[in-house]
């Protein structure tokens, strides 16, 4: 019998309440007439048979997200999600250098208007891989993208991963590599850090 599971915000058929720990669960019941099973087990114990309720899902939704402004010209976005996890991006817009002469205020309009633009445009080669072998293959996907979009990418390979191929994985079983173009590094994390 092949099967999977995951966990996915459900709309209970009844109560009508979201349950952001609903577990689908799908059995294969007839390998010859390709037949499945899919039953939904809330928290409170209840189990319904998706072809017999009409389920509603939907993504985890962010808890909030907060802007600020501080007043050296940088702009913070701390972004709160249901799981718990924060994220904070910092926009940093001017160099805090004091300018006490003419060289030192060319290098900061030069490092400003040439560098910041180069570092936040760089190309990121991300590489997302499964930590062990599915069928004697390593499961990955890898892109070029920008280095401000290497989290989406990364969240959306995983996300992906686990519906299509290991419902029982989380994110901390996938490593993902950025290779840094501009600088030549590498670093080798999990979406947990």
């Amino acid at each position: 019998m092949i099967g999977s599971t995951y966990i996915k915000s459900t709309r209970h058929p009844l109560t009508g309440e979201w349950d952001d720990e609903a577990r689908w669960s799908t059995r294969e019941v007839s390998k010859y007439e390709h037949t499945h099973v899919t039953e939904v087990t809330f928290s409170s114990g209840e189990v319904f048979d998706s072809k017999e309720h009409s389920m509603e899902t939907r993504e985890r939704t962010i808890a909030s997200v907060e802007l600020e402004s501080t007043p050296d010209g940088k702009e913070i976005e701390v972004t709160e999600h249901g799981t718990g996890r924060r994220d904070v991006h910092i926009t940093v817009n001017a160099l805090d250098v004091e300018v006490n002469d003419e060289a030192t205020e060319k290098a900061k309009g030069v490092i400003e208007k040439e560098v910041f633009p180069r570092i936040t445009n760089a190309d990121v080669v991300v590489t997302v891989m499964y930590r062990e072998p599915i069928d004697g293959k390593f499961l990955y996907a890898s892109k070029v993208v920008k280095m401000h979009h290497v989290r989406q990418y990364a969240e959306a390979c995983v996300e992906s991963f686990i519906q299509q191929f290991v419902p029982t994985a989380t994110a901390s079983d996938f490593a993902v590599v950025e290779y840094y173009k501009l600088t030549d590094e590498v670093k080798i994390t999990t979406l947990d850090v």
